[in-house]
């Protein structure tokens, strides 16, 4: 819900929510006129042989604010835990991140996912960014993909998971390790054998 602040230059931030008590919050900020966006997705579910749309939060447990130096109001809000922070200080959310997100969206902030283009990664995947920007060399989890090619992955900076948008061009498949049992089978089959020597020495001295 975007509301009307003039010329004023809005500075954003992410909010944490408890889990599942994001539309709480966000009709408590509404109620309050806390400027903020609660982005979601659509989502088809089948029930009782129906297929439903539903609205689902793009990015579970986070808000977009635009705080207004009003971050004791924000955090008193029922259902808030806390912000993204960097060196202990609520992280800004860069303006040209939030205006591509906000380009994506509708006026409901629901965002225009691309459904049919999603058969390189699926939500979850690892995946490893290389694009020559501060996040280059980082590993992430991917979320979406948005439309124009780009994706949005959830990155961890500071020992907290934040929500970026970069291009899809850029992700690359990160290989889960594999581990090696050759050693362990090896083991076993010493234990088998030696356990087979044992049975014919015994039967030998019971002859």
């Amino acid at each position: 819900m975007q509301l009307s602040h003039g010329s004023r230059r809005m500075a954003w931030f992410w909010v944490i929510t408890q889990p599942h008590r994001e539309r709480r919050v966000s009709s408590a900020m509404a109620s309050l006129q806390i400027n903020h966006h609660l982005f979601k997705i659509r989502n088809q579910c089948i029930l009782r042989h129906a297929v439903f749309t539903r609205l689902l939060c793009a990015f579970p447990r986070y808000i977009v604010v635009d705080l207004d130096n009003e971050f004791g109001v924000v955090r008193s809000v029922d259902g808030v835990t806390g912000f993204i922070t960097f060196e202990g200080y609520p992280r800004v959310f860069p303006d040209y991140e939030f205006e591509r997100l906000r380009w994506m969206a509708d006026d409901d902030d629901v965002l225009n996912i691309d459904d049919c283009a999603q058969y390189r990664f699926k939500r979850g995947d690892k995946v490893h960014i290389d694009n020559g920007t501060a996040f280059s060399g980082h590993d992430a989890n991917f979320e979406y993909l948005l439309p124009g090619g780009n994706a949005v992955v959830m990155i961890e900076l500071m020992g907290q998971p934040v929500p970026i948008s970069v291009s899809e061009k850029d992700l690359f498949e990160v290989q889960p390790e594999r581990k090696n049992y050759r050693s362990r089978k090896r083991r076993h089959k010493r234990r088998a054998r030696n356990d087979n020597h044992k049975f014919v020495e015994l039967h030998a001295k019971a002859a």
